[in-house]
């Protein structure tokens, strides 16, 4: 959540492979002061940011981003770490300090946080019992990001939860914590409601700030060459989705989607960036449904190269199931990067994503696990050549104006002055 515009430039020969050549190689940001300097603890224990997970992409985004716009950013990441040294950006510190007893993790902290004096702790895990803490001893306003129920992704991953505590006496216990917090930050309204309700946080406590596209490094690039730069056939429609393969993402509609889409006289393969637990369960139904010729699974690919796929494709896909993603909503960064890269998106109707899909006409919207109707839709957007040439602009200017993590930076460093002035 705390994900903010990242460092991320492209340095390639001028020419017409320019804008679609994307390395990892990273320049400074000029700064950008936004008023006085804040300094904040950033509470990531349970993280590897070098890692191109979703949790450590959000993590990095939001570090470095904080750092660059002229705040002092001191990280705590897990021991277990690589990334001690923030890539070089100023202003930003990091420490592998993370992990192991709780109360040794917790007086490792508290160490560092009289070292660094913070005037804010931000926590990135569901229980923020550390920032709780430090907040009370230090005095100091603390935050927590939620982006989803950790028990409901633990049962929808197929796994029990390991806790000794009973679940009434556990939810007092969150309850405490939350309540510790200056605000319960969360990325959908939706799933501000249901932790409301779980842990009766009051309303005000609650901040809704949604998640958003690196617009540096997710921008339009050209079609042709991103084709020929990941291998892949330039003479049909290609549809991409991007992201973990989870029970919850809706891949499995997607690749039912697929011969329906096709049996319309629609020439479209499918483009699968990334990996996870559904893939192996995937790659069977898509053997069992003759799609074998016509679907690519590309693996988890580094973050940087992630929009040269998003460019060789015509199409982003968003199939989340209605189980879980109904209750909470949606705010999917992969629908953000879509847009973002000048691409259209087909994606489930679910509170909180479809508000935008459907103010700024970026795609279709469609019912959560339907295959047929998913298919209608992918075949409506690949066959309007004017709406697919008008997105190219309108859809990274939406995201520039309303979802870009410069914006969401803006926001949260107005969230904590707010509170803390």
């Amino acid at each position: 959540m705390f994900l903010i515009a990242a460092t991320h430039r492209c340095t390639e020969p001028r020419g017409s492979l320019e804008r679609a050549r994307i390395t990892a190689t990273q320049l400074s940001k000029p700064t950008v002061r936004h008023g006085v300097s804040v300094r904040l603890l950033f509470l990531a224990l349970d993280t590897k940011p070098e890692e191109d997970e979703a949790e450590g992409i959000h993590v990095r985004e939001l570090a470095e981003n904080l750092a660059s716009l002229g705040h002092e950013v001191d990280l705590c990441v897990s021991r277990e770490s690589s990334w001690t040294d923030g890539r070089g950006i100023k202003r930003l510190c990091v420490h592998p300090i993370g992990g192991g007893p709780p109360l040794r993790e917790l007086l490792r902290v508290l160490s560092e946080a009289r070292a660094f004096d913070p005037q804010g702790v931000y926590e990135r895990r569901f229980l923020p019992r550390v920032s709780a803490c430090v907040s009370l001893l230090r005095n100091v306003p603390s935050f927590v990001e939620i982006n989803g129920l950790v028990d409901e992704e633990i049962l929808l991953q197929g796994r029990s939860e390991q806790n000794l505590m009973p679940e009434a006496l556990r939810n007092r216990v969150y309850s405490a914590a939350f309540r510790r917090m200056a605000k319960v930050v969360t990325v959908t309204r939706n799933l501000g409601q249901q932790m409301r309700a779980r842990y009766r946080i009051p309303e005000s406590q609650v901040a809704v700030i949604e998640n958003a596209a690196n617009n540096e490094l997710f921008r339009p690039l050209e079609k042709g060459e991103c084709r020929r730069l990941v291998g892949i056939d330039t003479d049909c429609y290609w549809i991409c989705f991007e992201g973990g393969l989870y029970q919850w993402h809706g891949v499995e509609t997607l690749v039912r989607a697929l011969p329906l889409v096709r049996s319309q006289n629609v020439d479209a393969k499918l483009l699968i960036v990334g990996d996870g637990p559904c893939r192996n369960d995937l790659e069977a139904l898509v053997h069992r449904l003759g799609m074998t010729d016509f679907v690519v699974f590309t693996g988890r690919q580094p973050y940087g190269r992630v929009p040269i796929y998003i460019g060789a494709s015509d199409l982003g896909v968003g199939p989340f199931t209605r189980t879980r993603n109904a209750k909470n909503g949606s705010s999917a960064m992969k629908v953000y990067e879509y847009v973002s890269c000048g691409r259209p998106v087909v994606v489930s109707r679910l509170p909180g994503i479809e508000d935008w899909v459907e103010s700024e006409a970026l795609g279709r919207l469609v019912e959560p696990d339907d295959a047929h109707d998913l298919a209608a839709k992918i075949c409506e957007v690949l066959q309007d050549a004017e709406f697919l040439r008008d997105i190219a602009i309108k859809g990274p200017a939406a995201v520039a104006r309303t979802h870009s993590w410069s914006g969401v930076s803006a926001q949260l460093i107005q969230l904590f002055r707010g509170l803390a002035g």
